[in-house]
């Protein structure tokens, strides 16, 4: 039930003349309710560079979480028993998704409940709509017309291939491994294949009843800003974390909305790229975000690392209350006490010297700053991972991979400098 991203044809015909995609996809997944880990130790990351060998002890109080028993909860528990949804909400529900014939398409009694935020674009617009007025415990059953369930069906998301190019047992409907994308072969005869990249849902009304399982009010939630080298991979390590409910990739800390991406990316606006994290402090502490923050970024690095070098790239942490404030400067101490104990081990300097090599002057550049005006970033820069096929499942811990996309690997540098100079 994930909204249909508006990703060009042109990746289904780089990922089908280069990567033999003809295998069969991973079935669709979804984010569910999980419990937080206890997690009362840190793996410090210093990505290009590699890790320490010591774990960084973060602090916690009483009250950093609750505990997993009181993280089932409903609205009753928290919130007057007459609060109903509205824009921003973060809800849990069940659902039945089906077809106007009666034809089951989909549901999360087997799966569990699905769990996003109101008005943040994680699931249909219609489903969204749905759900609005509703509370705990009401069941609604609703007719989401196409155009506000997946669209319709476009002819430009198709692409025909010809037969030789493709493996001697393809068939019909078989669907295909290419990241971002739903697609699968539509039809085929002895000269070519025509694969199709619409949704399968595309062009169908379909029926949903969805029961509020829990609620949990905007002004119960809690924002933060991030920064540290490409936003994209910074963002994929938030939306995993549980309690994690929105993220948002972006401009921040600089005094007028940019015009472009570009225009940041010269470093010539004084903005950072940042991620902005909205969470439920009853489920994610700030301790829980500093932790994947530090697990991501490069903090021993003033100005990011690689070929994500400049002002615009900085590690930073950027706070709305004093207690998240707080948290960041003790995290950050933390971690600087554990390097100046050991410092990092330097990948680049140790592959040259065949041998363990300590990097030099090694200390949190990170900073910790009030939060300012955020901006947000185009579509195209908005989950850009997950559209490429990675992971944003709650708890998972499988790599973050840059190489998998970079809208900016096709831009020009020297259109970014220009652009930075007009």
């Amino acid at each position: 039930l994930m909204s249909q991203s508006t990703t060009p044809l042109l990746i289904v015909l780089v990922f089908v003349v280069s990567c033999n995609p003809f295998q069969f996809a991973k079935p669709m997944t979804k984010s569910l309710l999980l419990p937080t880990k206890d997690r009362t130790s840190l793996r410090f990351c210093c990505p290009g560079h590699g890790f320490t060998d010591t774990s960084v002890k973060l602090p916690r109080s009483r009250d950093c979480f609750t505990s997993t028993a009181t993280r089932k909860r409903t609205s009753v528990d928290y919130f007057a028993a007459n609060d109903f949804v509205e824009m921003g909400d973060f809800v849990t529900v069940d659902y039945i998704g089906t077809f106007e014939d009666g034809v089951e398409f989909e549901t999360t009694w087997e799966s569990g409940p699905d769990e996003f935020e109101i008005g943040a674009g994680q699931v249909m617009k219609g489903l969204e709509e749905s759900i609005l007025g509703m509370r705990v415990g009401d069941i609604r059953k609703v007719t989401i017309a196409s155009e506000k369930a997946q669209g319709a069906i476009l002819e430009s998301r198709t692409v025909t291939i010809p037969r030789q190019e493709c493996p001697p047992d393809i068939f019909v409907g078989q669907p295909l491994a290419i990241p971002g994308l739903f697609a699968t072969v539509r039809s085929m005869d002895e000269h070519s294949v025509v694969v199709d990249a619409n949704h399968p849902l595309a062009g169908q009304d379909i029926v949903m009843e969805v029961e509020l399982l829990e609620l949990t009010k905007a002004a119960a939630l809690q924002e933060v800003h991030f920064s540290g080298g490409p936003f994209w991979g910074l963002q994929l390590a938030m939306q995993r974390m549980p309690g994690v409910t929105s993220t948002q990739v972006g401009y921040t800390q600089g005094a007028a909305a940019p015009r472009s991406h570009g225009h940041v990316a010269s470093g010539a606006t004084g903005h950072v790229m940042a991620v902005l994290v909205r969470y439920d402090p009853k489920v994610a502490s700030m301790v829980d975000l500093m932790e994947a923050f530090c697990t991501h970024v490069d903090i021993t690095r003033p100005d990011g690392w690689g070929r994500y070098a400049g002002p615009q790239y900085r590690a930073g942490v950027y706070y709305h209350t004093e207690a998240q404030r707080q948290m960041a400067e003790e995290a950050l101490a933390v971690v600087q006490a554990q390097l100046a104990a050991r410092p990092a081990i330097d990948l680049d300097a140790s592959r040259a010297a065949e041998r363990p090599v300590e990097m030099k002057d090694c200390k949190v550049w990170a900073v910790v700053r009030p939060a300012a005006d955020f901006f947000s970033a185009d579509e195209a820069h908005q989950n850009l991972l997950v559209k490429l096929g990675q992971s944003a499942l709650k708890g998972c811990s499988e790599p973050v991979r840059l190489d998998a996309g970079d809208p900016d690997e096709d831009e020009d540098g020297a259109a970014y400098e220009q652009e930075g100079r007009d």
